[in-house]
This record gives C-alpha cells, sequence and structure tokens, in this order.
C-alpha cells in the first residue's frame, strides 16, 4: 500500500509522512478507543498525512503498532494531536482494498480517518480501489498522481470538506476520466445467512447474498461502473435541511 501511495504523491510535492494501526482495520468507523500502547514497529501503511512542505530525498516515514485496539481514527488523532509538529496541509487515507460509495461512507474506516482529520481542520482525501487484483492497482498510480496534483493545487481549499475517491477495478490506463459524483445507494439481498460452524453450532453469516446499486447516472458506483474514477465531495454536517421545518411542525402548536 505504501510503495503506491509514496509514489502517487506529486513530486513538486511535500513532506510524505505514513502513520498506521497495527493491522486491517476495516468497518471500523467508530472504533475510538481510549486504552491503547504505541510502539515503534513497522507496519502497513494504511493512512498516509501530506504536508505541502520542504521535499527531501526521502520521505520521513513514521510507522507504529498499536495493540488491536488501535483503530484508524486513533492513528490519525495520535498523529495529529501529538507526534507532528504543525498540522498537515492535507490528510490521506487509504488505498482501500475495496470500493467506499454509498452507504459504505457510514462504516469505512477509510472515511473514518479522513473524517478525523476533518475534525482537525484539516482538509482530508480518502482513497479506494473497487477491486481486488493488488497489480491492477498498480497500474493506477500515474492516474491518481495526477489527480492528486490537481487537487492540491487548489487555492483555498474548502473547509470542512472531504473528497472521496474511488478508482474503477479496470487497468489504469482503461480509466475514461475522471466524474465528480453523489453517494448512490445500495441494498442487500439475502444478507444474512444461516450456518454451522466446526463444531455444529448454528451461527449467522453477514454480509454474502447480491447487492442492488441505485442512484442515477451522476452516482459514484455508476461512475465506476462506467470506467471512470469517482470524486464526491462530502461534509460533517448530516443535517437533513429541508426537512427542518416539517419536524418543527411536528413539535410546535397544539
Amino acid at each position: 500500500m505504501s510503495k503506491l501511495m509514496n509514489p502517487a504523491a506529486p513530486e513538486a510535492s511535500a513532506e510524505l509522512i505514513l502513520e498506521a494501526a497495527s493491522g486491517k482495520r476495516s468497518h471500523q468507523r467508530f472504533r475510538r478507543t481510549r486504552r491503547w500502547v504505541w510502539r515503534s514497529l513497522g507496519l502497513l501503511a494504511l493512512v498516509a498525512m501530506v504536508v505541502l512542505a520542504a521535499f527531501g530525498p526521502f520521505p520521513w516515514q513514521l510507522l507504529g503498532q498499536g495493540t488491536l485496539l488501535l483503530s484508524v481514527v486513533v492513528v490519525v488523532l495520535l498523529a495529529l494531536g501529538v507526534l507532528m509538529p504543525e498540522k498537515p496541509d492535507f490528510v490521506l487515507s487509504g488505498i482501500n482494498h475495496g470500493q467506499n460509495m454509498g452507504e459504505d461512507v457510514f462504516y469505512s474506516g477509510t472515511v473514518a480517518a479522513a473524517m478525523e482529520g476533518l475534525v482537525a481542520g484539516v482538509p482530508s482525501i480518502a482513497i479506494s480501489y473497487c477491486g481486488s487484483d493488488l497489480e491492477l492497482l498498480e497500474t493506477h498510480k500515474e492516474g491518481l498522481r495526477a489527480l492528486l496534483r490537481r487537487i492540491f493545487a487548489v487555492r483555498d481549499f474548502p473547509a470542512e470538506t472531504l473528497l472521496n475517491i474511488n478508482l474503477p477495478a479496470i487497468p489504469g490506463d482503461q480509466v475514461k476520466g475522471v466524474k465528480v459524483t453523489h453517494l448512490g445507494s445500495r441494498v442487500f439481498s439475502e444478507e444474512i445467512a444461516l450456518m454451522k460452524d466446526p463444531w455444529g453450532k448454528e451461527i449467522y453469516w453477514i454480509g454474502g447474498g447480491r447487492i442492488t446499486w441505485t442512484g442515477g447516472a451522476d452516482s459514484d458506483f455508476r461512475a465506476t461502473a462506467d470506467g471512470y474514477i469517482s470524486v464526491t465531495p462530502l461534509h460533517m454536517d448530516m443535517t437533513n435541511y429541508r426537512l427542518l421545518e416539517t419536524v418543527r411542525s411536528w413539535l410546535t402548536g397544539d
């Protein structure tokens, strides 16, 4: 992962600081433990913080290992609050092996790590790959580098903004372009199955079944399915403003 993220950063870039949890942390968005142990051992990089400052011949890498309770959210919290002398210009989270589109953003550890950057007032980017072939993922290096270069060049980047990027599961040279999208929606069918474990006890297996996507031509899932890179701007305010007056009417009057 770090082999792809590092060269994917723009050449004119900067100081690259890698922070990592102790292993895979998918779907652990809400896990923010207060009890952990920090050790200076090298690990897979899940979160990369890019500091647009003086660029040396080699990026400074700070890798750490925690207990199994250390989540990606805590990694970002620790890095921004303790380990880094100054706030970075961007927080990059990823690259996740698997899509983070639609309702995924509410459960994703990749998106949660980027969201923690927003909590600290740092513009953030979450990056996911919709496939599982890591050799194919390597072919997206140049396209991702060009996309990040354009994002980093934006002056007065909007506050409290998270860009959720999803790379299509095709070779990088077959990507048709970049589309700015909205979140789609997915429905699972037959997601929960009753099974038996090796000891004969009944268990419920969650995560199988079929997925049906909806959302229209400008949704994230449609863009990646059509061979485009999806870029979805997200923010922390989840208020449904269209319903504010409606809900007030429920709670006022006789």
